[in-house]
């Protein structure tokens, strides 16, 4: 397969516009821009193959990405290859073993250090440097410029932050008699164990539903909810000792514990999607923290459901 140099433009267009995620990263090696003419187009007639690893995506984006932006770069063939989550860091990981990297793809906030430190992506400050006013660096936030910025260089480009939310269904809280959302944790374990449902030892209802199947990240994203709402945080300021063993951090495992192992508010590993709906949205939880996910899911497949899910 012919490879086209990455260039400045390609690279900077496909991280802008690619949706859903957290990072787009260079595989190495490539060519770093030097002057106006590095890394340009190849010549007419030459249209080269530039290949793209997507895991994290819905229908919508890979509807855009095929219509409308793969089309759109007239010196490279976009290659995507899509691919999901739950086996995405082992497919990687053969890739660059085998030496059939993708030239560019996503990965998560923990991807670019790890990334950088095995040598396996492009550093991307020439590009950033070469790149046109239309495209600033400046314009992101200081601290994702921060997750992407490994030993002074840029090696990712951050495509979006995922801000969770505490969403619970109107029609549950009514149900057990509240009178508004959790704003404690003492609330939420309260809330929790009203909203559970059981059928005998069977959970029919999460109360609330921490995390589901697929693996321990599913696990240790929820935990960070909690870890940092009782001020903890997994490393020294100086990022030389592992902190997991403070005061905080236990707080909040203790707390996860009590929910998960003592009150079982959800079964463990808790509730599966049920095709796209999500179990608040299919009303089999009856709060969790998520994206603006419920939102967007509710609005597509069950559009009867919307009324009752609220996000504080």
């Amino acid at each position: 397969m012919n490879k086209q140099p990455l260039s400045r433009r390609s690279f900077l267009r496909l991280s802008a516009a690619t949706a859903a995620g957290v990072a787009l990263v260079a595989c190495a090696p490539a060519t770093s821009p030097s002057g106006e003419s590095g890394g340009e187009a190849a010549p007419s007639g030459e249209r080269k193959e530039l290949s793209i690893s997507i895991v994290d995506y819905v229908e919508e984006t890979q509807k855009v990405l095929e219509d409308d932006l793969f089309p759109s770069f007239e010196a490279a063939a976009i290659v995507p290859n899509y691919t999901a989550w739950d086996r995405y860091n082992e497919e990687m990981t053969t890739a660059f073993a085998g030496g059939v990297t993708p030239d560019l793809f996503q990965g998560g906030a923990v991807w670019a250090p790890q990334m950088a430190k095995r040598g396996w992506s492009l550093a991307l400050d020439d590009f950033i440097a070469a790149a046109s006013d239309e495209w600033n660096w400046a314009d992101w936030f200081p601290a994702l410029q921060d997750d992407a910025t490994i030993d002074g260089k840029v090696v990712a480009v951050p495509y979006r932050f995922d801000i969770r939310s505490f969403w619970y269904r109107q029609d549950v809280l009514d149900e057990v008699g509240a009178a508004g959302p959790p704003t404690n944790w003492e609330e939420l374990r309260e809330f929790a164990n009203a909203a559970t449902v059981r059928d005998g030892d069977t959970i029919t209802r999460e109360g609330f539903h921490y995390s589901s199947p697929g693996g321990w990240q599913n696990d240790l994203q929820p935990y960070m909810y909690f870890m940092e709402m009782a001020d903890g945080q997994f490393l020294s300021d100086d990022l030389s000792t592992c902190t997991l063993d403070s005061d905080p951090c236990i707080e909040a495992m203790q707390y996860v514990h009590a929910l998960i192992v003592e009150d079982k508010v959800q079964p463990y590993p808790g509730f599966e999607n049920q095709g796209d709906l999500l179990p608040i949205v299919g009303g089999m939880a009856g709060s969790t923290m998520s994206s603006s996910d419920p939102e967007r899911v509710s609005q597509q497949y069950a559009p009867d459901e919307f009324e009752q899910l609220q996000v504080t």
